[in-house]
């Protein structure tokens, strides 16, 4: 990952599925109900052997199940739409809106300390788990991996700016192993 990735990385907000009809429309499952998917006139498809295709909606419907139809700037018959299958598809960090105080990207947090209540450190956050349910943190505390729910009362807050999730008591989370990977 070079600096520049690092400053401002890609967010994929969702993956390209098969083609919708002749015309080059696409079926895609949505990660976020945010309608920057929509709006964005700078996002990004990328592509197998590495290069980026700047695209934006031009036209959208439901489809159920979680996806959507979209038409793609660009995408003009079924051959294109097939060669995008499976391809991820979002903005880069910059992009997205400011947040309020109390609100956090869910890509802002790999790599953020967590800390208990008391303010000792537990360990650093590896990766975001996302279950139909609930997003968690995994987080090696003592040696063995934990996935933190990020609801109370095991979320505390998140300070974005310090870059610190603090956390409640984990003791349910360890002992009963539902929180073991």
């Amino acid at each position: 990952m070079t600096a520049d990735e690092a400053a401002d990385p890609f967010i994929v907000l969702a993956v390209i599925g098969r083609p919708h009809g002749i015309r080059g429309a696409v079926r895609a499952r949505l990660f976020s109900d945010s309608e920057l998917l929509f709006e964005s006139d700078k996002l990004e498809i990328h592509l197998a052997d590495g290069s980026v295709r700047t695209t934006h909606v031009l036209g959208s419907h439901p489809a159920g199940n979680g996806m959507v139809v979209l038409e793609l700037e660009g995408v003009t018959g079924r051959t294109d739409a097939e060669s995008l299958k499976g391809l991820p598809m979002g903005v880069h960090r910059a992009a997205l809106p400011a947040l309020d105080p109390d609100e956090f990207y869910l890509a802002d947090l790999p790599g953020m300390s967590v800390v208990n209540e008391a303010g000792d450190a537990l360990g650093v956050v590896q990766e975001v788990m996302s279950y139909p349910t609930v997003e968690c943190v995994l987080v090696r505390v003592k040696g063995r991996p934990i996935e933190i729910p990020l609801v109370e009362p095991w979320l505390v807050d998140v300070d974005s700016v310090a870059r610190v999730i603090r956390v409640g008591d984990l003791e349910d989370l360890s002992d009963s192993g539902t929180g073991a990977r």
